[in-house]
């Protein structure tokens, strides 16, 4: 919630520069193979499940942006861009269940963008976020014990994520309106720090064989992705 007030502050304070904003959705595709073994691991030491854990390959979840973008101009400046990636996945089976919960939070402070491509109607081109805070959380609940339980928390500082990220991103915009159009986005994030330690997911999950593995308990949050966005300039 600290993250969420932290970005609405920005927005009051910089809401009267922005002429554009961009609303939409996203899809995140990490490569998760260490949390996989973990939820796999799950399923496979409790036959008795009548659904199984599902893996995770697509985080998704929706984005928001403020920034000044002329239709005209093969430029553009995000003055700041939010995205919430969510997952939830659940197990049940003999009366019993659990759910585990998966968010990648990202606040883009700045961003350029470039448009070599540009016609009346629609424009290509690039943009680039070099500095983000981002911020992993995995959390679960099971009917025993229905409270969420963080499993993991990517580190912070008073709320504020200490985890830095850069995205780039190809981009078509269509126009639709004089004052609206469609932003069509394939993203990639490359994450500063590549060791969010799930250790304790695996000991949460797997209490009698979380020691019994040779995968990796690290993830690296660099991931591809997708979004679709109205945009108002």
């Amino acid at each position: 919630m600290k993250f969420l007030r932290v970005f609405i502050l920005i927005s009051c304070c910089c809401s009267g520069l922005a002429n554009a904003q961009t609303f939409g959705f996203s899809s995140g595709i990490p490569v998760w193979q260490p949390l996989n073994h973990i939820i796999n691991r799950y399923n496979d030491t409790r036959p008795w499940l009548t659904n199984q854990m599902n893996e995770i390959h697509f985080l998704p979840g929706v984005n928001i942006g403020f920034g000044m973008h002329e239709w005209d101009s093969k430029f553009s400046f995000d003055l700041f861009r939010l995205q919430w990636l969510r997952k939830t996945v659940k197990a049940e089976g003999q009366d019993q269940s659990r759910t585990m919960r998966v968010k990648f939070s990202t606040l883009s402070i700045i961003g350029f963008g470039y448009y070599p491509i540009a016609k009346s109607k629609f424009k290509l081109g690039f943009n680039l976020y070099p500095v983000e805070l981002s911020r992993l959380k995995i959390k679960g609940k099971t009917s025993e014990e229905p409270d969420w339980k963080y499993y993991y928390k990517s580190a912070s500082f008073f709320g504020i994520p200490t985890n830095a990220s850069s995205t780039l991103t190809f981009d078509f915009l269509y126009l639709t309106s004089e004052k609206l159009h469609w932003q069509f986005r394939l993203y990639y994030l490359y994450s500063w720090f590549k060791d969010e330690e799930i250790l304790f997911v695996n000991k949460e999950l797997n209490p009698n064989t979380y020691q019994y593995t040779n995968q990796s308990q690290t993830l690296d949050c660099s991931h591809f992705g997708i979004s679709i966005s109205l945009g108002v300039h």
